[in-house]
Formats: structure tokens, sequence, C-alpha cells
């Protein structure tokens, strides 16, 4: 495949065309920032995120030696920049996927659970995820519970949480921040920026 930008052309040898497509770029965010030669990333239809390569940077003198699979730096550079592993916890199932995408979409890790029980058991068996995001009104066991449960586990006890929820009211918010929630969201004014800055403020 022959590349041309900034009035310079490369040859690039690549495993398979699959096609062309129309996509709308997202920022990678903060936490991927850092990493040289890609422009972001976007949402491809069956729901995988396809990076997106940066022309200009493929074309500049040693560019493909930086960007070559078994390279050392780019390895040391993964690493680095591994992206936190968050819990979504969430009866909804369509309110859990739209959740799952928004963070994955930021370049988030993310793991998803159905109730409070069973987010606990994922939370206990994984010790890579940095925040949970939980619902309060579930089946076995509720946000506020899945709270200090995790307040309460030696392991997990600084884990930040960030409650999710439809109970607007006062009493429920201070019922939440009693539990250890590090943070308090109502679904009624629910946006992705500001659940993205909250996200962003807690795990970095």
């Amino acid at each position: 495949m022959v590349v041309a930008a900034a009035a310079r052309r490369a040859a690039i040898s690549c495993d398979h065309l699959l096609g062309e497509d129309e996509v709308v770029v997202k920022a990678l965010g903060p936490l991927l920032r850092g990493i040289p030669g890609y422009l972001g990333a976007a949402i491809l239809g069956d729901g995988r995120i396809a990076l997106i390569v940066e022309p200009s940077f493929l074309v500049r003198p040693s560019a493909t030696a930086r960007l070559r699979p078994d390279s050392e730096a780019v390895a040391i550079a993964t690493s680095e920049h591994r992206p936190p592993k968050l819990l979504v916890v969430e009866d909804s199932l369509t309110v859990r996927e739209l959740q799952r995408s928004i963070l994955e979409a930021a370049g988030y890790r993310v793991e998803t659970a159905c109730d409070g029980r069973e987010g606990l058991d994922h939370l206990l068996g994984d010790d890579e995820i940095e925040l949970v995001l939980t619902d309060v009104e579930m089946p076995h066991m509720s946000g506020f519970e899945l709270t200090e449960a995790i307040r309460a586990s030696d392991a997990h006890a600084s884990t930040p949480v960030v409650i999710l929820t439809s109970l607007a009211d006062d009493s429920f918010r201070q019922r939440g921040l009693e539990a250890g929630a590090d943070a308090y969201m109502m679904k009624r004014e629910f946006g992705q920026e500001a659940l993205l800055d909250t996200v962003a403020r807690l795990v970095g």
C-alpha cells in the first residue's frame, strides 16, 4: 500500500486490505494521547474499536520501525500506557452496554456485571479493576451494599466507586456518600462528558 502525506510517499506492507469505510474519528483522550502515530479511534459497525493511524507519521524517517509490533519501544510504550480497567455494574442491559461503549470509546478496558453480587465477585477476582461504576436499584445486592462491601474489603477499600442512579433525592445521595462512594451522579442528568470527566479525575 502506498501512503502519501506531507509531500512524501511511503510503501507500507500489510497482511490484508479489508476495504474502505467512512468513520467518525474520536480523540484517544488523555490516557493514550502521548502515543505517537495515531489520529484517534473509531467505533466500527460491529462495535469493535479501531485505532486510526496518522498518514503523515508513516512517511517520516524510521516511523515504520517505531510502529513495528515486535519493536521494543512499542512494547514498552504499550505497557506504560495500558489503560485502566473499569467495572460497570448495572442490571439494565441497555444502560450497561451504553456505559460500556462510552468508556471503551474513551480508551478504557471495561468489565460488566448485572447486579451487585456479581459485581463484587468480579472485583474480588480481578486485581486490575481500578474503578467501579454502579447503579443502586439492583437484585441480590444494591449499589449501596456493594459500595459498603468494597470499603470493607482490605484489598479493594481504596478502589474509587461512582454511583450512577435514577434516585435523585438528597437523602439517597447522602446514603451513597456515607456508604463510601467517591461520586454520585443522576441518570436524568447523565452526560457522556460529565461521566468521562469524573472517571478521569478518579483514575487519572
